[in-house]
């Protein structure tokens, strides 16, 4: 059995004019001779009526209703593999809906964003073997006593990934309003390309400093088995992005591989001597705080935290009374590429490229396969762009 996962996500499952698209590329699947697994998102953005966030805003939430919102929520990803499996149905194909514990997703239990701990193929393999079509709701598993249970942000992702793991499948696809991969956002880079290959590690790097079209944790679920990972769109017949071990040709010529960013950083400076630095990182984690862009001098230490974390490490400092500057308008921009990115010189190349557009950096750091670039807000769109006329 040569088995397909297909995901779909909540601009594709929006309307019932947006899921004739989706039924197609099933039925396109089918006509392969391939055996369809499909993963759903609620259907929509926020303000419609069963998505996500909408559902979010009829409760206040808190620690205490961690357990009873991600009952909520699951609900969107359920309603939605209802409806898919009823316009299914209406086609003349045999479909079967699965919440995702029924699905055999088995999770830990941190509600909200827990993590898979166990798959168990059972049921869905005798669905498949029954020449039906498993549609699962996406977003969510459940604990070991039952319990449902979110999977985060793009969690939607995630339970196509471990499908696709625990199923052995031929190859997982990604469906979304984008064409596939980009070398940078179009929205500040209009003459940004679709990268038609790209390695999972690439992928990784990208979608951990701010590329939003795959779930990271997606993708390192994928490339434990090498299953081909393939990103593209529902509204047309494009090919998109395939990710795989391999690296492409035109990459091969290339260190960049491409630009993101991640806007609402904060960057946080200390003075030396006020504070023992291993103790101090370990209280901002104890508090739940992840400290990014790190770097320890002889007099100063500096770090940067995202806006959401930043009262609570406000809070961690000041129980040290420890004094610090603080710029919350920064922006971190990321470029992406092989593993050879911090011994080609190419910061020097980056730093003059800046330099020319006028673009202050307040920090650099390189890795093998990443450099990312700290800077104010204001010059993330000409830092982008140039960076990404001049490199890519």
């Amino acid at each position: 059995m040569n088995i397909i996962i297909q995901k779909f996500g909540g601009t594709s499952m929006a309307t019932k004019a947006t899921r004739r698209y989706v039924i197609e590329k099933i039925k396109q699947a089918l006509h392969a001779q391939l055996s369809p697994v499909i993963v759903v998102s609620a259907m929509g953005r926020q303000g419609a009526p069963y998505a996500t966030d909408t559902l979010l805003g009829l409760v206040k939430g808190g620690e205490a209703m961690k357990a009873n919102v991600d009952l909520l929520i699951a609900s969107g990803e359920i309603i939605a593999a209802v409806v898919l499996a009823d316009e299914l149905i209406q086609e003349g194909l045999s479909a079967v809906v699965f919440t995702g514990q029924r699905a055999g997703i088995i999770t830990d239990e941190r509600f909200n964003d827990a993590s898979i701990i166990d798959l168990q193929s059972q049921n869905v393999l005798e669905t498949l073997n029954e020449g039906k079509i498993p549609v699962v709701a996406g977003f969510q598993g459940a604990t070991m006593d039952g319990r449902t249970t979110t999977l985060g942000r793009g969690g939607s992702d995630t339970t196509a990934a471990a499908l696709a793991v625990m199923l052995s499948a031929q190859m997982a696809e990604i469906y979304t309003d984008v064409i596939g991969i980009m070398t940078a956002d179009p929205r500040l880079v209009p003459e940004a390309s679709i990268l038609p290959q790209i390695t999972y590690e690439e992928l990784c790097h990208l979608a951990y400093q701010g590329a939003k079209v795959v779930h990271p944790q997606a993708v390192e679920l994928v490339m434990t088995k090498e299953i081909p990972l393939r990103v593209r769109s529902t509204f047309d017949e494009s090919l998109g992005t395939l990710v795989s071990k391999k690296r492409t040709n035109r990459q091969q010529g290339s260190l960049l591989t491409g630009i993101t960013y991640l806007d609402n950083i904060c960057q946080i400076k200390l003075k030396q001597g006020d504070f023992e630095v291993k103790t101090l990182l370990e209280s901002l984690s104890q508090a739940g705080i992840t400290v990014d862009l790190l770097e320890v001098y002889l007099s100063e230490m500096c770090f940067a935290v995202k806006k959401d974390f930043l009262e609570q490490c406000k809070n961690v400092l000041d129980q040290w009374s420890i004094v610090y500057q603080l710029r919350s308008d920064c922006t971190k921009v990321s470029l992406v590429g092989s593993n050879k990115l911090a011994i080609e010189g190419i910061k020097d190349k980056i730093e003059s490229i800046l330099s020319y557009a006028g673009v202050e950096i307040l920090q650099a750091i390189t890795s093998d396969a990443v450099i990312e670039l700290l800077m104010a807000h204001e010059y993330r769109d000409s830092a982008v762009r140039a960076l990404h006329k001049n490199l890519i």
